[in-house]
């Protein structure tokens, strides 16, 4: 399963801290094979279909703040619409800074990946 997060502050980058922790276990218990292929910041994203590198997403945004600086596929700018506009993903972790009276911008990004699933 290819997973894409919005949003890597303290609750994005928590759920890369348990799936590093529970990865084997939910590949043996349940048989998903978890790879986050994408994740964004305010900075931009690193995009990687193969997957990323959950210790070093980590690392890069605790030594750095920005995700865009993780070696080899950072891509500073680039911001989280385009990111659901343009990867290949299972599930979608929508975890940005969501403005309360109006949703967004959480909003728009669920519902553009229910659009590209041809789920609306």
């Amino acid at each position: 399963m290819k997973l894409c997060i919005l949003g890597f502050g303290a609750v994005g980058m928590g759920v890369v801290k348990v799936l590093s922790m529970k990865n084997d276990m939910l590949m043996d218990k349940y048989g998903l094979d978890i790879s986050v292929v994408a994740v964004t910041d305010s900075s931009g994203a690193a995009v990687n279909p193969e997957g990323l590198d959950l210790q070093l997403l980590i690392e890069t945004k605790e030594n750095t703040n920005k995700i865009s600086d993780y070696p080899e596929h950072g891509v500073p700018g680039l911001d989280s619409a385009e990111v659901v506009e343009t990867v290949e993903f299972d599930c979608l972790v929508e975890v940005t800074p969501t403005n309360i009276d109006h949703g967004e911008p959480a909003n728009t990004h669920m519902m553009e990946t229910l659009k590209k699933e041809g789920m609306l």
